[in-house]
């Protein structure tokens, strides 16, 4: 079930050579249209209740998860090392969250965390753009603290158990 963050993780590898070479804009729109049949794909899977295309296509939409937040504190005016050390520094912390939001879900349950995490981020995005927009490496890097290892944590914890549950 966590296939997509699973590609997400290892396709910003390729990705990040990929943008090295064509640019942060021309692989920003690339990922972003090849995003969305895989979108579609999940829903679909999910309104038939099919656990193995869920995870096929999950496996597809993980290729959203390889770009912009980076690429968009670079483009902003951070060093890329910079924008790489605010994202290590901000997925260490995620570590502990994710274990932490899904610990959380087992015991007030899976929908009140992860619509913790959803509305957090809805709250949080214009903020989070807007201090990753600065250009300063520690702005930068509390955006990267508030949208990943609070907000992405809280929704992404319980999914996997949540999903699970969903297919008995």
């Amino acid at each position: 079930v966590a296939t997509p963050i699973l590609v997400g993780s290892v396709g910003r590898i390729p990705v990040g050579a990929l943008t090295d070479r064509f640019g942060g804009r021309v692989m920003f729109t690339v990922v972003s249209l090849v995003s969305i049949a895989p979108v579609l794909l999940v829903a679909f899977a999910g309104s038939i209740d099919s656990y193995l295309l869920l995870l096929v296509f999950g496996f597809f939409l993980g290729i959203a998860g390889t770009t912009f937040a980076i690429g968009f504190a670079v483009n902003s005016g951070v060093t890329r090392t910079q924008a790489l050390v605010a994202f290590a520094i901000c997925q260490f912390f995620a570590i502990f969250t994710l274990l932490a939001f899904a610990r959380l879900s087992d015991r007030v349950g899976r929908r009140p965390v992860m619509l913790f995490g959803l509305a957090a981020f809805a709250v949080l995005v214009y903020p989070i753009l807007a201090l990753i927009s600065s250009g300063n490496f520690a702005l930068v890097t509390v955006a990267f603290l508030l949208g990943f290892p609070l907000c992405q944590s809280a929704t992404y914890g319980p999914m996997a158990a949540y999903i699970t549950e969903q297919f008995g």
